[in-house]
């Protein structure tokens, strides 16, 4: 009889699980590719939460005034919930307006017309963009940025030259300059998933029972249309109702990477600028972006940007000795800035501190080194300031920079092997009145190499009006910093694959990549090869701005540079900044720059993840864990310090953990110009820089006769001398808050200290919501009211069969047989 109710019971078990299939049992997930399940809603999902779709999503963004991106309207899951359903067809009834749905587009019909369609019913409930190819796909080509990047209609239009000029006026949607508050969108990448989502949502019509649906829980915060319109601002200096600051958002940013060729910087601080030689820099952005920021692999920007930069350093190292470069009448620097995407945060940061105005550092907080190199903080021989915090003063011993010449998009071609020049001032009839622009545009023109034309822009021969004097539009680069903030006294060039307009239709989209369309390394070695020799050229100029000379002398100096073919470290570049973020060659100079900074702080890195493959370029926010310099203090860490116990405890520093994207770029432009002697000592082999100690290889020095000139250990195992410098690339409206953590910020945009001319109210001032730790998006099978009703007789009748069991057994007991 035992064995009877036991039985009873498995029986009432049973039917619980088999008639509780309700609301709960539905939600099934997808298998992914590598699983080796096909994508289907009749198996669970394999590892990990079994009904979370993979994807990635599209964000928010607050700038200075208002939000961007996309999100939900409320915290959880609930309220964001709706049918699948395609774009319209012929052949399936799509009626949108008959229930909460979520419209799965194929990514190249991801356009704003087809979003406002959709916005136009209020039953939406977010979208979902998928790797597919859709039943009337004709193959368009959009990208999701605007006409006029970081011009007209967007946060950074009043830092910008000709913003009304549209670069992008042939692929351009204007996708990521709206608020798409209330519609969560999100990006299926795996290729058998999204085949399967787009069948089903095209297929499927609002009738359908039950209903396959998604459901969004991205909440990031307020918006337009609400009683309170949130800024960057606003949430940056959120107060809870505690009364305690406890902010929402932070800052994007980073750190830009710059390096000098030749000797060590050659002005005394006391003398600021009046020793130093002018600076041709030669500049370009390491970041990009996407509506899918995790998903920003800008193949055709920052990766061609960086890749080009870095070759064209490691030619002028390779051909030219110390003792050649500080023979030139100017000073050849190179710059990587970061957060260039989003108001050119890292140009405008470094030519702030640099130039315009210059740094001011709080009074008695300047770490000095004196005659004492060993005693400096954080790059030995540089200063330090704590407040505002500026981990090294470098930037202070450079001259101004005279012309600068930057690099855009030159991976895909709008003319075979052809590059574009635009700039300033070729008819010399422009704001600075003597004729440098024109000198530059020039010069490069006589660059060209063996199989690539460099040609003057059609509009610089011409062709376009610009409202601003005879100035032609100059690309959105680091170049527009300084033009803009100069107010003409300085100019240069951008050097582009494209003339009048953009003819990459991916830019600024996840479709950036190699894999999607293939980058020509033949025009990215013409470009670095270009860059370098104008960087030679402009150098030698002695102010006759003779072009044609110094042209000659730069293509005597500096040899084209080699096919990837052809170029060990050509190729790996290549490979690490287009395909695999995780590389070895790369990791070896991120892995050497942090045991240098562990030695040197006593503070060791973090191991930081990967930066996946392909590698994403966007910039991140800007906190203690993402490139923020800070204060230690004792055991406590500080974003900005008063300085009043610095210095009392054996373990006070000041460092930084930059990403890996940074720490490579720095480590490479150490190596790449730090090898140049004026002896003939070979730089000895080492595996940190601790072994770099009694290296005489390093021999300059200030006016003072006090040495800053030093040697390090890169990637490459050889001791170099330290040429490179990080600089912190926070937007100008925002200071870190002193005393206080990092992380957190104070608005600068009611300081007047540097007068008019110098306002923090026209910055772009981007920040990101810090994220729920459950965002996220599920898609299962609907069983509706009837599942809850199943679900309900379930229990009922699992209720009703345990009672009975119980009652059945007291009879048993009772006529004594149990």
């Amino acid at each position: 009889m035992q064995c009877s109710t036991t039985m009873m019971n498995s029986v009432a078990l049973l039917t619980l699980l088999l008639l509780g299939l309700g609301r709960e049992f539905y939600r099934l997930g997808f298998a992914s590719a590598s699983s080796g399940m096909s994508a289907t809603l009749d198996e669970p999902f394999q590892g990990g939460q079994f009904s979370h779709l993979p994807h990635r999503p599209c964000t928010t963004l607050y700038h200075r005034n208002g939000r961007i991106g996309c999100g939900t309207n409320s915290r959880g899951f609930d309220g964001h919930v709706g049918r699948l359903l395609g774009i319209p067809s012929d052949d399936y009834d799509q009626d949108y307006g008959a229930a909460a749905f979520v419209a799965v587009v194929p990514q190249h019909d991801l356009t704003k017309a087809v979003v406002e369609q959709f916005r136009s019913y209020d039953t939406l409930r977010g979208l979902i963009v998928v790797n597919a190819t859709g039943a009337d796909d004709n193959g368009s080509k959009v990208n999701p940025a605007p006409l006029a990047p970081q011009g007209i209609y967007t946060p950074s239009a009043d830092l910008s030259v000709a913003p009304n000029y549209e670069w992008n006026s042939a692929y351009g949607q204007s996708l990521t300059i709206l608020d798409l508050y209330e519609v969560p969108v999100v990006y299926v990448q795996d290729e058998d998933l999204s085949s399967y989502l787009l069948k089903t949502a095209t297929e499927q019509s609002v009738r359908d029972y039950p209903a396959i649906v998604a459901e969004f829980n991205y909440y990031m915060g307020y918006s337009d249309g609400m009683s309170t319109r949130i800024t960057s601002t606003d949430c940056l200096s959120w107060i809870d109702n505690d009364g305690k600051w406890r902010p929402k958002c932070l800052p994007l940013g980073g750190n830009s990477v710059w390096a000098t060729a030749g000797s060590s910087l050659d002005r005394d601080l006391n003398t600021y600028n009046s020793n130093a030689k002018d600076v041709i820099m030669i500049a370009g952005a390491m970041d990009g972006s996407s509506m899918f920021h995790d998903l920003s692999p800008s193949a055709n920007g920052a990766a061609s940007n960086i890749l080009s930069v870095l070759l064209a350093a490691r030619l002028v190292g390779q051909s030219l000795t110390h003792a050649d470069l500080d023979a030139l009448n100017n000073k050849i620097a190179f710059a990587l800035f970061q957060g260039e995407t989003f108001g050119y945060i890292g140009s405008r940061a470094f030519l702030r501190d640099a130039y315009y105005p210059g740094f001011t550092c709080a009074e008695n907080v300047t770490v000095y080194y004196e005659d004492d190199v060993e005693k400096a903080f954080y790059e030995r021989g540089q200063n330090s300031c704590l407040d505002p915090l500026r981990p090294t003063l470098a930037f202070q011993k450079l001259g101004e920079i005279s012309s600068m010449i930057t690099v855009d998009q030159i991976g895909i071609l709008e003319s075979s092997n052809t590059l574009y020049v635009h700039g300033t001032d070729y008819d010399g009839g422009g704001n600075n009145g003597n004729n440098v622009g024109e000198f530059v545009g020039n010069t490069l023109t006589q660059l060209s190499t063996d199989d690539f034309t460099i040609s003057l822009s059609s509009n610089a021969n011409g062709e376009y009006e610009n409202e601003n004097d005879n100035e032609s539009p100059v690309p959105p680069s680091p170049l527009t910093s300084l033009l803009q903030m100069s107010g003409g006294s300085a100019s240069g060039a951008v050097l582009t694959g494209y003339d009048t307009s953009f003819v990459n239709p991916s830019y600024e989209s996840h479709l950036d990549s190699d894999f999607e369309q293939p980058i020509n390394l033949d025009a990215v070695a013409a470009a670095a090869t270009t860059l370098a020799r104008a960087a030679v050229a402009l150098a030698y100029d002695d102010g006759s701005q003779d072009y044609e000379s110094a042209a000659n002398y730069a293509k005597n100096a500096i040899p084209e540079q080699s096919s990837a073919e052809e170029d060990e470290v050509f190729a790996s570049l290549a490979d690490c900044l287009y395909f695999d973020g995780n590389c070895d060659f790369w990791n070896k100079y991120v892995d050497m720059d942090r045991q240098n900074e562990y030695e040197r702080s006593g503070i060791e890195f973090r191991k930081q993840n990967s930066r996946g493959s392909p590698p994403s370029y966007y910039v991140n926010v800007y906190d203690g864990r993402n490139g923020q310099a800070f204060v230690q203090v004792g055991n406590k860490q500080y974003g900005s310090y008063d300085g009043s116990d610095f210095g009392n405890h054996d373990d006070d520093t000041i460092t930084l953990y930059p990403t890996s994207l940074e720490a490579g770029i720095r480590g490479m432009l150490d190596d790449f110009l730090g090898r140049g002697s004026y002896s003939d000592n070979d730089p000895g082999s080492c595996k940190s820089s601790s072994d770099c100690k009694d290296q005489n290889y390093c021999i300059g020095g200030t006016s003072s006769g006090v040495s800053d000139d030093f040697a390090v250990c890169t990637g490459g195992d050889v001791c170099v001398c330290s040429r490179s410098h990080y600089h912190t690339a926070l937007d100008e409206a925002v200071v870190p808050a002193t005393n206080d953590r990092t992380g957190k910020f104070l608005s600068k945009m009611e300081d007047d200290q540097y007068g008019d001319e110098y306002s923090f109210s026209s910055s772009a001032l981007y920040t990101e919501p810090y994220w729920s730790a459950d965002v996220g998006v599920r898609v299962y099978r609907d069983a509706g009211d009837f599942g809850y009703w199943t679900l309900f007789v379930g229990f009922v009748c699992s209720f009703g069969f345990a009672s009975a069991s119980v009652y059945m057994k007291t009879l048993l007991v009772k006529e004594k047989l149990f």
